[in-house]
């Protein structure tokens, strides 16, 4: 079974943090879960008829966006370029891609010939922010948090009916910090002669910006072209961090995507269509601390030194080609089609 979601709900339905994944749920059987990956935190994780949401197979205009690691999607858009998405969590054909859970596919937005645009800023500082039970009673201070999300896009045509342009940004901008459980910090302050660094609160800053864009080629009566970019890249602080460490346990997380592709759709005839596509995905993961220390684990979880999760590294190239084939034979309609996918580089350490 398949659901589409289509562009006004993509334009008028709340979504929280701008995450189009969220917007899966209006699929039967789809459900958000928890991250199964530290370094997606920030971003809906979705899952389907009962699973953990790792065995979800996303793609890109048919390209393929699947985190081939640790499974799900590897890459966010942002929400101003995505015109329509449709997901599929049973029965799908094999067009759909290759997945034991739910497929779903993102199309992202072209320019027409009327000219469009928008800008957002959505800001949350420290005033809104409240002191929890715990920290209230141990006498921390309140943590600090401040976000900004804001961007916007802008397409129209650059040669009526003939040629057209679509670009959209997004920025996130947060500075939070973590508690640390009181009897963790008197324990860790007994600890500095060994070298624990103990602080009540761990910073945890995120920096991301994506971006898309998009030409789109009239070349004829029959045949049309467009070629869509989109990359991503966050930064961010101590997301290996509990509240059970110090200072020296801290880490840096570096996230770099790029997903292209150019694609050609041709009808030859009203009952002959095809659909040529070419694509390339990139993503490097680097999870990393400047600290080098001797590491010590206390009994009731207590810990400092050099992060035990660290260094890490992820990585995968793919190249992508497909082609799509549908011939219309009365009440019929015969569909061939192949995918191939070469990935020259995946794994890490």
């Amino acid at each position: 079974s398949s659901t589409n979601v289509t562009p006004q709900q993509v334009t008028d339905l709340p979504i929280n943090g701008r995450d189009f994944a969220n917007l899966a749920m209006l699929a039967p059987g789809v459900k958000l879960v928890d991250s199964y990956d530290p370094t997606k935190n920030r971003y809906a994780v979705y899952a389907v008829n009962g699973s953990s949401g790792r065995n979800t197979n996303t793609t890109v205009n048919g390209i393929d966006n699947k985190d081939n690691t640790v499974g799900g999607a590897v890459m966010q858009l942002p929400l101003e370029a995505v015109e329509e998405f449709k997901i599929s969590t049973s029965r799908f054909s094999a067009e759909n891609g290759r997945s034991e859970g739910a497929a779903l596919n993102v199309i992202t937005k072209s320019g027409t010939n009327q000219y469009h645009g928008a800008l957002y800023a959505f800001f949350r500082s420290q005033d809104f922010q409240t002191i929890n039970a715990l920290d209230k009673a141990d006498n921390s201070p309140k943590p600090a948090y401040s976000r900004q999300q804001y961007g916007g896009s802008i397409g129209g045509r650059i040669v009526k009916d003939k040629f057209f342009g679509f670009f959209a940004y997004e920025g996130i901008r947060e500075r939070s910090s973590l508690s640390v459980d009181a009897d963790s910090f008197a324990e860790l302050t007994l600890a500095i002669p060994l070298g624990a660094q103990p602080v009540k609160a761990i910073p945890t800053p995120f920096d991301e910006k994506r971006y898309n864009g998009r030409l789109d080629y009239q070349l004829n009566d029959k045949h049309r072209a467009y070629v869509s970019y989109t990359a991503q890249d966050n930064k961010s602080q101590n997301d290996q961090s509990t509240n059970q460490m110090d200072a020296t346990e801290g880490n840096y997380t570096i996230n770099d995507l790029i997903i292209t592709n150019f694609t050609l759709n041709s009808v030859f005839t009203p009952h002959m269509i095809n659909s040529f596509t070419l694509g390339f995905q990139y993503w490097n993961n680097l999870i990393d601390s400047n600290t080098r220390a001797p590491y010590f684990l206390f009994p009731d979880g207590v810990s400092f030194g050099t992060n035990i999760n660290v260094p890490q590294k992820s990585s995968q190239h793919k190249f992508q080609f497909k082609d799509d084939f549908a011939y219309t034979m009365g009440r019929h309609t015969l569909k061939v089609g192949i995918d191939v996918i070469y990935e020259p580089q995946v794994g890490g350490f």
